[in-house]
């Protein structure tokens, strides 16, 4: 698939002009609209342009890939309820903040990047961000794709699309991926994964990370003007320090943990059961990183960076998605 040809004039990616739609925002906390705004078209910035192929791949292929991606972007347009809109939003605020926690937080380990797929991988793969885990053996790669909904149906028909590569004897493709190295590449037989979370943990969280930033700019602004007492100072450096350690030890880390295992471990089991035996190898070591993560975590909890209480592990139990995802996986048993 790889072509090296002379560059050409391709046409601008879906990202080149970010559109960022505020329907459905108004549902959202006051909080929630606001990081939003902040973190959003920041992140739909950092998706990786086809415009980067250029001079890999058939110009022909990109203009082809371009137009797909802006005649399926305005079919959702069109298509969009007005009364279920604020799902997207908050779908697109989760994203942006898995990326930013897992790259600054450590959600997913000190060793995993977030790279932010292209808007034709998101719509044609299903992949919100692909997570490289920087091993000293190795690279091995996770594809993310982020829902906030509970509803079981809606799960399962992404779910469904898993079942039917395994049953093919493939994973997802990535056709327009920049690795951590710069690589530009296709990557197939990516392990991929349902993670979200409930409303009211994306509201938690937006709080928290509003917060941060509030007393962020705060400090910086009064580097130049001097107008906070020390004692105002004082108190916006320890609110920002003390949102930060919530959010960097927040609980849904080991919720992210739960869904990828739960996921895996029935992925897995299914290829087995159906002779997909280089899948199922695949799925094993996609396992093998999360068994080491959650050790790691509970380490951590014993040793206090990560402050996960029984209460906390219960709420994980009880996420409407964590839930909806068990269910949807009945459709691998």
């Amino acid at each position: 698939m790889a072509i090296e040809t002379a560059p050409s004039q391709v046409p601008a990616p879906a990202t080149a002009n970010v559109e960022i739609s505020e329907e459905g925002l108004e549902k959202l906390s006051e909080e929630e609209r606001k990081l939003h705004r902040l973190l959003v078209p920041k992140h739909k910035r950092s998706a990786i342009p086809l415009s980067k192929f250029e001079g890999l791949y058939d110009p022909a292929m990109i203009s082809a890939d371009a137009a797909y991606v802006e005649r399926m972007e305005r079919k959702f347009r069109e298509d969009e309820k007005p009364e279920l809109a604020h799902f997207q939003r908050r779908a697109e605020l989760l994203e942006a903040l898995m990326r930013e926690e897992i790259k600054s937080a450590g959600w997913l380990g000190e060793e995993a990047n977030p790279i932010t797929a292209s808007r034709y991988d998101d719509i044609k793969n299903g992949v919100d961000l692909v997570v490289e885990f920087l091993k000293k053996e190795g690279v091995n790669r996770l594809a993310l794709s982020v829902d906030v909904t509970s509803n079981v149906t809606s799960l399962e028909e992404k779910l469904q699309k898993i079942k039917g590569d395994i049953l093919e004897g493939h994973l997802t493709q990535v056709k327009y991926f920049v690795s951590s190295d710069g690589n530009r590449q296709e990557i197939k037989n990516v392990p991929r994964v349902v993670i979200g979370t409930e409303s009211n943990v994306i509201k938690e969280l937006s709080e928290l990370r509003l917060e941060i930033h509030v007393c962020a700019q705060a400090l910086m602004n009064n580097k130049e003007s001097r107008s906070l007492s020390p004692e105002t100072a004082e108190w916006y450096r320890t609110r920002g320090i003390q949102a930060k350690e919530k959010l960097t030890g927040h609980r849904i880390q080991m919720l992210i943990l739960d869904e990828i295992e739960i996921q895996t471990t029935s992925f897995m089991e299914f290829a087995g059961r159906n002779g997909q035996d280089q899948l199922v190898e695949e799925y094993e070591k996609t396992a093998g990183i999360i068994r080491d993560l959650r050790e790691s975590k509970h380490a951590a909890k014993e040793g206090g960076n990560v402050s996960v209480s029984n209460d906390e592990e219960f709420a994980n139990a009880n996420d409407g998605v964590f839930r909806a995802l068990q269910m949807g996986l009945k459709i691998f048993e």
